[in-house]
């Protein structure tokens, strides 16, 4: 068994890094895009009968922000890997 025996599965390993990679990088930009846009209708919402749904829409994104830390920190270890 020699080095290159082991060369297609180091080739899938990158793979499989790099689309990880790219899913958590995408996941990371929604998180952030929504953040973004339920901020802005929230400051439009403040006196209007939309006001429950972005007070909804905020609490919801409150809790996945912690799951985006996690996923920014996946991103980083995955960046010092590359």
């Amino acid at each position: 068994m020699g080095k290159t025996d082991h060369m297609p599965n180091l080739e899938k390993l990158n793979t499989e890094l790099l689309q990880a990679q790219l899913l958590l990088q995408a996941s990371h930009q929604l998180y952030e895009d929504i953040l973004v846009d339920v901020t802005r209708r929230r400051l439009k919402a403040t006196d209007s009968e939309d006001a429950p749904l972005s007070d909804e829409l905020s609490a919801r994104l409150a809790k996945f922000a912690q799951r985006d830390e996690e996923i920014r920190r996946m991103l980083m270890r995955l960046q010092k890997l590359g």
